[in-house]
């Protein structure tokens, strides 16, 4: 008998919500489309309905042999497997999972090939990474020629219905486990979900690995902890792909692409420095070179002595006028400044001479004028004040 069988590996949101990096996001992806292969291909290509695949060499796994891709193939596999088997599902089913892992167990090999064990525990990481894969599949006899339509919506219903009753195996302990990979070490610092496998003395002061050790050996930053799940993320990378943007840069790349040009720089650095003077940041213009309005641009030309002369005499008469250094942010924000008065009158002490004393003085005299209007709005509320 004929039956439509469909398949669901996992977990896919997981990967997604626990990267932390773009390297990070782009391997468990990538992982789940070799793992979703490795399915297929157990299956036969002559079986499947989605996803279609041209020629056999689509199936295969990308292979390395001393760091050089010797067979490698842009196909890609979704998560989503569907196939007409002739078979018992059953018999499918156990032959799909076990193609599975043994992918699985031949990246984790590639993963943790240049990984020393004496900086983590690789037991119990491999244990966590095979307990790792989510394994969902249903089928639905198809009674005839007309029936591929009503067995396919059966059997994706009853896989809907199985996702639903999820799976939950204790962990514990016990070393014979396969789930025995539970310790009382601190969580993972991506998901928090599995316990680290890094070892203490790794952070250690004295015997430990220094921060650059930590990022080339291990690719940790400092005090930071993985799994063994995120230990394969980390260095299951392929060969030949090592370098990959960080999230900051993906995120401002659409703005950095806009900003090319000489044009665009102009633009920045005339906002840049109209900013800076706002703030308060620069105490004196530069002669040298004009300053950028808000509504105009620095063109890029040299100036002419009848426009540098201007150019300074505008600069001088700014100096005259500037604020004074404490109330000059505030007040160019539209804002008040709470002392104003009192930074005016220290300013003055300062430039006629006065002592060492001056800004005592003045913070006496404030407190002072502050208690003496506490005793009169006291007075006038008919109570005395505290204290």
């Amino acid at each position: 008998m004929t039956y439509v069988f469909n398949v669901s590996v996992g977990p896919v949101q997981e990967f997604i919500a626990s990267a932390r990096r773009s390297r990070d996001l782009w391997f468990g992806l990538w992982l789940l489309s070799e793992i979703s292969k490795a399915a297929a291909k157990a299956i036969g290509r002559e079986h499947l309905v989605f996803p279609f695949v041209g020629a056999d060499d689509d199936l295969e796994p990308v292979e390395y042999e001393r760091g050089e891709r010797v067979r490698d193939t842009d196909f890609n596999v979704v998560n989503k497997i569907v196939a007409l088997v002739d078979e018992e599902p059953e018999s499918v089913a156990e032959k799909v999972r076990g193609a599975m892992d043994e992918r699985l167990r031949q990246l984790r090999a590639e993963a943790y090939r240049n990984l020393s064990s004496e900086w983590f525990d690789k037991k119990t990481a491999e244990k966590q990474v095979a307990d790792l894969l989510e394994f969902y599949w249903a089928a639905f006899p198809v009674e005839g020629a007309d029936d591929y339509a009503r067995a396919r919506e059966e059997s994706e219903a009853l896989l809907a219905a199985r996702k639903n009753l999820r799976n939950f195996g204790q962990v514990t302990r016990d070393a014979s486990d396969p789930r025995g990979w539970g310790s009382p070490a601190r969580k993972s610092s991506l998901d928090g979900q599995r316990e680290s496998v890094i070892n203490k003395d790794v952070y250690d002061e004295q015997a430990g690995l220094s921060a650059a050790q930590l990022r080339e050996e291990l690719g940790l930053r400092e005090k930071e902890q993985l799994c063994g799940v995120g230990l394969l993320k980390r260095h299951g990378n392929r060969w030949g792909d090592s370098s990959f943007f960080s999230t900051s840069h993906v995120a401002a790349l659409p703005l950095l692409e806009r900003l090319k040009g000489e044009e665009a720089r102009l633009a920045v650095n005339g906002y840049v420095r109209r900013l800076a003077e706002l703030l308060g940041v620069v105490d004196e213009p530069d002669a040298t070179r004009p300053n950028v309005e808000a509504e105009g641009r620095r063109e890029s030309r040299e100036l002419t002595d009848t426009e540098r002369r201007a150019l300074q005499k505008k600069n001088r008469l700014r100096a005259r006028t500037r604020r004074p250094r404490g109330t000059r942010g505030v007040r160019a924000l539209g804002r008040p400044h709470p002392f104003r008065g009192a930074s005016a009158r220290v300013l003055r002490r300062r430039q006629t001479g006065a002592g060492e004393g001056s800004a005592a003085h003045t913070s006496q005299e404030i407190s002072r004028r502050r208690k003496s209007e506490t005793l009169l709005r006291a007075a006038a509320g008919g109570r005395r004040p505290d204290g």
